[in-house]
């Protein structure tokens, strides 16, 4: 099945800020799945692009960051430096877990993961706090720089790739490129998909309280 999540790291090495973009792809009926069953954990691919000063010195940084890794973030496996722009990252890969209540979460051994959580009805982005503290520790004593995420984009592209259409509460996000201010239903159609993009509040909110609330489901 594809499943993946979709996870940027911007601006690590030698530039102030150390802007971190995070993108979570999911599908409707995985989502389904795990809310109705309460042992089922899903394992999601987890992409990291991390940005490096020069992609022509990929080898040299991907080995620091392999070592900066080790221990926090499991399965990370290297796959390629490239350019965007100006900018150069080192693209890496990740499994990060698709949960169905908090206390599974609290019980794993992740960086990121995705929470179904049925007291609040809602899609939930996690984020290990203690972890995250221990790689911006690292991060500071090699580069001298620690991650921004409260700064960054939160984004998720959510697959309807069931039979009809998809009904999903939310607010204060773009949807699409279009903003949504006031919460509201949302429809997405049969085999269609919704790009949403979280508010700044949303992205702080993550940092602050290691939880952030994409959607609310619809019953």
């Amino acid at each position: 099945m594809r499943k993946s999540i979709y996870v940027v790291f911007a601006s690590i090495l030698f530039i102030a800020g150390c802007k971190t973009d995070v993108t979570v792809e999911l599908y409707s009926s995985d989502i389904r799945r795990v809310g109705a069953d309460k042992t089922a954990i899903l394992m999601v691919s987890t992409l990291m692009a991390i940005e490096i000063p020069s992609s022509k010195e990929c080898d040299k940084y991907t080995s620091q960051i392999v070592s900066i890794m080790k221990g926090l973030v499991q399965d990370f496996k290297p796959r390629e430096c490239t350019t965007r722009g100006m900018e150069s990252f080192l693209v890496a890969e990740l499994q990060s877990p698709l949960l169905p209540s908090m206390d599974a979460w609290k019980a794993a051994d992740a960086l990121f993961g995705v929470t179904i959580s049925s007291e609040k009805s809602a899609v939930v982005i996690t984020l290990n706090r203690d972890k995250f503290a221990a790689l911006n520790k690292r991060m500071n004593d090699e580069f001298h720089q620690t991650l921004n995420l409260a700064e960054s984009k939160v984004t998720m592209i959510l697959h309807n790739d069931e039979r009809t259409p998809q009904t999903y509460g939310l607010g204060g996000a773009l949807v699409n490129g279009q903003p949504i201010y006031e919460r509201r239903d949302i429809e997405i159609e049969a085999r269609r998909k919704a790009t949403i993009q979280l508010s700044d509040v949303g992205s702080a909110s993550l940092v602050k309280y290691g939880q952030v609330i994409v959607l609310n489901l619809k019953s």
